[in-house]
């Protein structure tokens, strides 16, 4: 029978026998549930931890039990406590924080222990559960090793402080979805935009970017819109637990690129001596907004001019590297990569 758990504490040793029951134990759900036991070789003691919705941090009649004491001091004991006393199952309220609760043991000997998760279960595969030993600062895992093993030396000060033991139940980071783009939230169509994943302990994404494409699951996309509009782009940032989505709007408007004469650029990109030119021959320009950012998204230089026919911008890479220099005025926009260390424009 495990429904949740064998809700019947049962103990036989030598010239004692102790039954205890719970009411109600059919109407009680399966829950969150951790049954551990204490044993020396010879005698042994079990209690339950569990989480479920509807109970409380008090005595509940349909959910904990009482701890009856063994009067064998031979026995082991482990429980926890609640201010009126001792229980052999203790029901918190749901699982939804990390927490921590105190066991408590007793032993009748001086020797060697051990501390058993015999049953875990139904929690979620990503909590984990912990048992620390107040005394020597041990801690393990039970969900990686179920067995935790200590040794008594001096009963007299072990039990005058049962409270020996910390249980730990933690779990995962809270999945957070977050992501920036390279571009001003207007842009221009066929700009290529390359978005930003600033997600926090995600394992996959994915991405929709508002305008009919096709999703992506690359966890830092390059995209391009290929007509007006505003489009919601929304990032789904997930592990396999836990979710959680961000949506943000991009308004992309028809713009003309930055004036050509006789089907050629008026300007050239060019990288030398550690200095980054944009060149356009001799024409004022107004009003320009510059940003220059490396292949993987990061911001290198940001700002505002106007008046000039010339920008020269220092740039010391040690490694070469391609850099994405994109211009925008009032009405013009404009996108090129060049390979920073290779003197080379694309």
């Amino acid at each position: 029978m495990r429904k949740g758990f064998l809700h019947i504490v049962k103990k036989i040793i030598p010239a004692f026998i102790a039954v205890f029951f719970i009411a109600n134990v059919s109407a009680i759900p399966i829950c969150d549930a951790l049954k551990l036991k204490i044993s020396n070789g010879t005698y042994s003691d079990e209690t339950v931890i569990r989480f479920l919705q509807g109970a409380t941090l008090d005595f509940d009649s349909n959910y904990d039990a009482w701890k009856l004491l063994s009067a064998n001091t031979a026995v082991p004991q482990i429980y926890t406590k609640i201010k009126p006393g001792s229980l052999s199952i203790n029901a918190y309220p749901a699982l939804v924080k990390n927490e921590t609760l105190n066991l408590f043991a007793t032993v009748g000997s001086i020797g060697s222990y051990t501390i058993t998760a015999t049953e875990i279960g139904p929690f979620s595969s990503n909590v984990d559960i912990f048992i620390e030993n107040i005394a020597t600062g041990n801690v393990q895992n039970l969900r990686t090793n179920p067995v935790y093993i200590f040794n008594v030396s001096d009963i007299t000060a072990f039990n005058s402080n049962p409270a020996n033991f910390i249980i730990r139940f933690s779990l995962p980071a809270p999945v957070i979805s977050d992501f920036s783009f390279d571009t001003g939230a207007s842009i221009a169509v066929n700009t290529q935009v390359n978005f930003i994943n600033l997600s926090q302990n995600a394992t996959s994404y994915s991405w929709d970017f508002g305008d009919g494409s096709s999703p992506s699951t690359i966890q830092d996309p390059i995209h391009t819109f290929s007509k007006p509009g505003n489009f919601p782009v929304r990032l789904i940032a997930n592990t396999a637990m836990q979710s959680d989505t961000t949506v943000r709007m991009i308004n992309v408007n028809v713009i003309t690129q930055i004036a050509h004469s006789n089907s050629k650029e008026i300007y050239k990109l060019s990288y030398s001596n550690n200095t980054l030119t944009i060149d356009f021959n001799n024409i004022i320009q107004h009003n320009i907004a510059l940003a220059i950012f490396t292949a993987q998204g990061r911001e290198v230089a940001r700002g505002k001019m106007s008046e000039v026919s010339k920008i020269t911008l220092p740039v010391n890479e040690k490694e070469s590297t391609i850099y994405i220099v994109k211009l925008q005025t009032n009405d013009t926009s404009l996108t090129k990569k060049i390979f920073i260390g290779k003197n080379q424009e694309q």
